[in-house]
């Protein structure tokens, strides 16, 4: 667990992803989809998760302030249409 954040901040994502798990039923797998390269010590991946009700997707950002990379932040949901907006708005400024 990261010094910088809160004991409490930590045990809350936990809670909520363990909610999430047992609303969406069991862990079947995971896609990588894309990841956005905000600068060379900056980066977000993203990956769709297969549950057995409905899919869920992860943001992971990531920052190198050295040598090794930390997580920065996660974020998760069950609604895919969010990110869907969200991801073709990137892809299509990528082309």
């Amino acid at each position: 667990m990261s010094p910088w954040v809160p004991r409490d901040s930590f045990l809350q994502m936990r809670q909520q992803l363990v909610m999430s798990s047992e609303y969406l039923g069991n862990f079947i797998g995971y896609e990588y989809l894309s990841d956005i390269t905000i600068s060379k010590r900056y980066a977000i991946d993203y990956y769709f998760c297969y549950y057995e009700r409905q899919p869920m997707w992860y943001e992971f950002t990531f920052y190198k302030p050295g040598v090794n990379w930390r997580v920065q932040n996660i974020n998760f949901q069950a609604e895919f249409e969010s990110f869907i907006k969200k991801a073709s708005i990137s892809w299509h400024s990528n082309s």
